[in-house]
């Protein structure tokens, strides 16, 4: 888990650099929005690892 942290503190680390390079450019900057799609895919994974946890500690 402490990798996956890091590589989403770097990603938006990232981003945030890449925002104020823009920005410095004189760029208008460009608000992206996930899809609510993303989202609805998102919460499925997120329901699909709670069961899978709970058959899995429910077996034993």
């Amino acid at each position: 888990m402490k990798q996956f942290a890091k590589v989403v503190t770097g990603a938006v680390a990232a981003s945030a650099a890449l925002a104020s390079t823009v920005l410095a450019q004189g760029a208008v900057p460009v608000v992206v929005t996930p899809e609510p799609s993303t989202y609805v895919l998102l919460g499925t994974g997120a329901v699909a690892l709670g069961l899978i946890a709970r058959a899995r500690r429910n077996k034993k």
